[in-house]
């Protein structure tokens, strides 16, 4: 969701403010009482205070919608009436409006006979989606709200499909009918229309395939034949029924094939020269939805282009390009609204002026014919797809990484003709997309024939990773190569993604991807190219079948992560300096490395204490030391010592890392990962926040799980293979602290209080009776049996047969040990608590550690 006025963006606050915002932009020029927006923003989970929480909100929004207005004055965007509150929004000033008036002229053209007047208004309609309406806000009005207007929008594109396939654009039809039916199996419309669209392209064994398909599927599905209508159209096409054709005016010319230019003799340039192309600022590789407008060169910053407002989301709903190049072919412009004083966009960028979108989306350089006679003219020449440059933009202020930097670089020394492949992986929030777009643009010179970049979304907040070919389409669209051009099914377009990469240098940046098999049908078969993928899951498969190199992008260095809240506090320090609240100290160590100008460094260092508990505080994670920065610098006066002490006195380990989005909200995004674990790996994760560290073995997680030691196995190799566990040693594993919290925060609200403490209790037990196994083989006779209850039910204790093997399971886990006692003084396991700290004597009396370490324990 996005808002201006008139050409300024408005900035639209927490997630929370933009959920308000968009439930009263669904009742836009509307009253709605405080109970039902209390109702619809909260549904059953209303909060204490909630009428407080929502005039809180208000009195925000105001501030944002009118950033002039002074005081307490009246408000002429969002009022209070008798009737509940008012958002007033101009005529034209929100998308969702503008669409739905499109729909209706739309329709009003087809019932009076003018199908390209129809055609015009509907494509002016689509063009206006974006993405889902309110992406990424959530309450159960929205919620309803987001599956009726998807509805809506499905309807228009079959009626839009139906007034196309009228006007004999079925060639350029049937690829892009194809992708709905698969995304939309069920919607015998769609079916119908392909069928036809098939038949009048000459194509009548297709057409009669698609109807065994559709049947299929329906018997499949629902157990139910096709309707009547779809079954009449099928026996029709069997018998070649001439009324089904178009009429010859509306036929259009056969298309030649595209032509590909072969690519240019390589010469790699010299580093200083500038990279080919220019990045956008969107991510242009995800195809077009169905009838969206071709892509167009980002105004910089975040104004609203002339024409359009700005959009830095890959679309929804993805279907081949040549969709959008139909759309705008179609004909008329669209009516659009008149400029107001704040427009939002439901689930896109809202417009100001819908209208001059639709008249110059194929006005622009490089866009569409404005007539079918024009497009059908231009695809006759020989096409010559311009050097994509598709990288995101890179973190301006990237901080570290030497030592990955050159271990990447490495790779490119050897012969540049070979094919390579690069996973960068790590746990959520670790920075391997940052690492990996950083890295491309250092060496995209190296790679003439452009870059190809794509969000594989395979962790991401809609759940819904990116299907391969959506991805191979979006590439292909790249190449210019035409919907009814493309050959069917996956396999097929790969091969064919393949072949166009043959003989080029291309960087290909695949990110987020969920699996292998995700990634496998996007790697390039010839030599020359080089991809970059990242993930969470270690995409083992990758690298042991297809050779990928694998890199673990790790938490930062105490000294780089200091690095950063110096390097990106520059602003912020210069104000608390100003007001006296750093005092110059001793040197901070982390301005040593190629840090800011002397000043900083000195007034850094009046905090450096507070600077290191800020680092460990947030783990050395570049996510939660991002978001910290982010605090302090929009907070100048708030000192170092200061921001500790909240990070340090919250309710919650993860409360303060919420930067007011999905992305910069360290909760959400582990999320992610959390929500690809299989159940019983999901349970596993919740039970081991129990656990009191620093590591554990698979054993111990057995005892901990009530599991077999066969089963637990590998539940903790997914786990460690999607990185929601690190092995810093082999057959150890280990929690990073936040998501230990994320964890123990899970287990409170998913498992019951009965099932933790039993859990812990099996945990508790785990360690006693190993130990005390142990310590008899190390000091016989010296160990006590009085008192040691028996084991818990599917508690497997571990059991060292010899001294050595005795000796090392000691070493192994005395840490754990030390700590598992103290657990169980906190928790009320006395017994547990007294006999650990007995069965540790006999090992950590031989190290001299025994006072030290056990004393605290023991109390």
């Amino acid at each position: 969701m996005r808002a201006w006025r008139a050409r300024t963006s408005l900035a639209l606050g927490s997630g929370r403010r933009r959920t308000l915002l968009a439930v009263l932009l669904l009742h836009a020029n509307r009253p709605v009482s405080r109970d039902r927006l209390i109702d619809e923003l909260w549904g059953g989970n209303v909060p204490a205070y909630a009428v407080n929480l929502l005039q809180k909100h208000m009195s925000s929004l105001r501030a944002g919608l009118e950033p002039g207005r002074r005081g307490r004055g009246p408000s002429g965007a969002l009022t209070w009436t008798e009737a509940g509150y008012v958002l007033r929004v101009p005529p034209g000033g929100l998308d969702l409006e503008v669409f739905e008036q499109e729909v209706r002229r739309a329709r009003e053209a087809h019932a009076a006979g003018d199908l390209r007047g129809a055609s015009g208004a509907y494509h002016a309609a689509l063009r206006l989606w974006r993405g889902p309406v309110c992406d990424g806000l959530s309450s159960p009005f929205l919620d309803m709200m987001r599956d009726q207007v998807a509805e809506r929008r499905i309807g228009a594109i079959e009626e839009c499909m139906e007034v196309d396939l009228a006007l004999g654009g079925q060639a350029d039809l049937v690829a892009e009918l194809r992708w709905l039916v698969a995304h939309h199996p069920l919607r015998e419309r769609l079916h119908g229309l392909l069928m036809l669209a098939l038949y009048r392209s000459g194509r009548q064994a297709e057409a009669l395939a698609a109807f065994r398909d559709a049947r299929r599927r329906l018997r499949e599905e629902l157990g139910v034949e096709p309707t009547a209508l779809l079954q009449t159209l099928h026996q029709r096409i069997l018998a070649a029924d001439p009324d089904l054709l178009p009429l010859p005016s509306h036929r259009p010319p056969p298309t030649p094939l595209p032509t590909v230019p072969p690519p240019a003799p390589h010469t790699t340039p010299p580093p200083d020269q500038p990279p080919h192309g220019k990045p956008s600022h969107a991510s242009p590789l995800n195809a077009a939805p169905p009838h969206a407008p071709p892509p167009h060169t980002a105004e910089p910053h975040d104004s609203p282009p002339h024409d359009s407002p700005p959009h830095d989301k890959a679309p929804y709903d993805m279907a081949p390009s040549g969709a959008g190049t139909r759309g705008s072919a179609a004909g008329g412009p669209a009516s659009g609204g008149t400029a107001g004083t704040s427009t939002a966009g439901m689930g896109t960028a809202a417009s100001h002026g819908s209208g001059a979108r639709g008249r110059s989306a194929g006005g622009r350089a490089g866009g569409p014919a404005s007539s079918g006679q024009g497009r059908r003219a231009a695809s006759r020449a020989p096409r010559h797809w311009p050097t994509p440059a598709q990288l995101p933009h890179g973190v301006p202020q990237f901080v570290g990484r030497k030592a990955e930097l050159e271990r990447l670089d490495a790779l490119l020394t050897g012969d540049p003709a070979l094919s390579r492949a690069v996973v960068l992986t790590g746990m959520a929030g670790v920075g391997k997309t940052a690492l990996a777009i950083h890295w491309a643009h250092r060496i995209r010179h190296r790679f003439p024939d452009g870059q190809l970049y794509v969000n594989l979304r395979g962790f991401d907040p809609t759940g819904t990773p990116m299907e391969p070919a959506e991805a191979i389409q979006s590439f292909l669209d790249t190449f210019a190569i035409k919907p009814d051009q493309l050959p069917s099914g996956l396999h097929a377009r790969a091969a064919l993604f393949r072949s166009l990469l043959a003989g080029r240098r291309m960087l290909i940046v695949l990110d987020n991807a969920r699996d292998a098999e995700q990634v496998r049908p996007l790697l390039p078969g010839a030599p020359g190219c080089l991809v970059v993928v990242t993930s969470r899951d270690q995409l083992t498969g990758l690298v042991a079948a297809e050779g990928a190199h694998a890199f673990v992008v790790d938490l930062l260095p105490k000294e780089e992560a200091r690095l950063l809240l110096t390097r990106r506090s520059g602003a912020r320090l210069s104000g608390t300096f100003q007001k006296g609240l750093l005092q110059p100290a001793a040197r901070c160590p982390a301005a040593t490395l190629d840090g800011p100008a002397n000043g900083d460094e000195h007034r850094l260092a009046g905090e450096a204490a507070a600077v290191d508990e800020i680092v460990a505080y947030c783990g050395r994670l570049p996510l939660a030391l991002s978001i910290t920065i982010a605090r302090a610098v929009t907070n100048p006066s708030l000192p170092f010592a200061a921001l500790a002490a909240e990070l340090r006195g919250a309710r919650a380990r993860l409360d303060p890392f919420d930067g007011g989005e999905q992305a910069t909200n360290v909760r959400a995004v582990f999320s992610w990962s959390y929500g690809r674990l299989t159940p019983p790996a999901a349970r596993l994760f919740r039970l081991l926040g129990l656990h009191p560290g620093p590591d554990f073995s698979p054993a111990a997680a057995a005892s901990l799980a009530g599991l077999p030691p066969q089963d637990v196995r590998p539940l903790v190799a997914e786990l460690a293979r999607t990185n929601m566990l690190s092995e810093r040693v082999p057959g150890r594993f280990a929690f990073h602290g936040l998501l230990r919290a994320y964890a123990c925060e899970l287990s409170d609200t998913q498992d019951t209080r009965d099932e933790r403490r039993t859990t812990l209790h099996r945990l508790l037990d785990h360690y006693l009776h190993s130990a005390h196994q142990a310590g008899r083989v190390l000091s016989p006779g010296q160990s006590p049996d009085a008192g040691l209850a028996p084991a818990l039910p599917l508690v497997t204790p571990e059991a060292p047969a010899g001294r050595s093997e005795a000796r090392t399971w000691f070493t192994a886990e005395h840490l754990v040990l030390l700590a598992a006692a103290r657990r169980a003084a906190e928790a009320g396991f006395p017994a547990h608590a007294r006999h650990l700290s007995w069965s540790l004597a006999s090992f950590l009396g031989h190290r001299g550690t025994w006072r030290v370490k056990v004393a605290p324990t023991s109390r």
